[in-house]
């Protein structure tokens, strides 16, 4: 028995038999449902939106970025706006500054410039002087020049003298004080009154002198006189000229030639030479 089953299966079964089997065999089986292209959110618009909003309340609210991370961010952007107006204020200052020194250059130049001219048109220039007329009493002062009679007795006469500003502006000097050296000792000495020149004009002053010699001045004074007929002294004027609302300290230093012939022939020449200088102070 066992030998009939196992010939029985081992019969082979047609090909065209197998095929019908596999044809009724696909036929019980379910056939496969057309796919559809659109997702179920598509088929509901309503949780479509609620889908958009849950995205964007979840990209609001991301849960991977800590608090601390937004905190750092916002103190970045804090330190860079930070700069920016940093950079804006350090530009505005260079601009202010370079502004100023812009101004400070032009006033240096125009200051410079100010004072160039104001030195040449008000620096004081140098006055000249001459005596227009000399009163004294020749006889006296002969006897003093021969030794003759007290020669210590004070001997007073007085002059006038003609002054010359050749500066662009007039000046007004006070009474001022003068002295007359003969070898460093004072000869003579006197007063002289306030005088009010116009710029490059003339102007007049009165001067009262005292002469007074000692004995040994004296004897001095008539061995030059007797050897060269001259008479050499220093003259030391002291004043204030006031120009404007400034004074201005004003000192002369003179060496004097005086003629004694010209002196007894025409007193207002006995001048033959003199050398000035000047200094002046505030």
């Amino acid at each position: 028995m066992p030998e009939m089953i196992a010939q029985a299966d081992a019969v082979e079964v047609p090909e065209s038999q197998l095929a019908v089997k596999e044809e009724h065999a696909g036929e019980a089986q379910p056939k496969n449902l057309p796919t559809s292209s659109t997702s179920p959110t598509d088929e509901n618009p309503s949780n479509s939106g609620d889908s958009t909003r849950d995205d964007s309340g979840s990209q609001g609210s991301n849960p991977n970025v800590a608090p601390g991370d937004l905190e750092a961010g916002a103190k970045v952007v804090g330190l860079e706006e930070g700069k920016v107006e940093a950079r804006e204020v350090q530009q505005t200052s260079r601009a202010a500054a370079l502004w100023r020194w812009r101004r400070l250059i032009a006033l240096f130049f125009f200051m410079t410039g100010l004072a160039v001219l104001s030195c040449f048109l008000f620096y004081p220039r140098d006055p000249t002087w001459h005596i227009t007329k000399l009163d004294i009493d020749i006889a006296k002062f002969s006897q003093i020049m021969m030794g003759q009679g007290n020669v210590t007795d004070p001997l007073d006469f007085s002059a006038e003298v003609e002054f010359f500003n050749p500066n662009l502006v007039g000046a007004t000097t006070e009474p001022g004080t003068f002295e007359v050296l003969y070898k460093g000792a004072v000869m003579s000495y006197g007063k002289m009154g306030s005088i009010t020149a116009g710029p490059k004009s003339s102007s007049a002053l009165r001067v009262d002198v005292t002469a007074k010699f000692t004995e040994e001045m004296a004897q001095s004074i008539m061995a030059e006189v007797m050897s060269t007929w001259e008479l050499k002294v220093k003259a030391d004027v002291n004043t204030v000229a006031k120009v404007g609302l400034m004074g201005i300290k004003t000192r002369v230093q003179c060496d004097i030639t005086a003629s004694v012939t010209t002196l007894l022939q025409k007193p207002e020449d006995v001048l033959t030479e003199k050398v000035c200088t000047y200094s002046y102070s505030l």
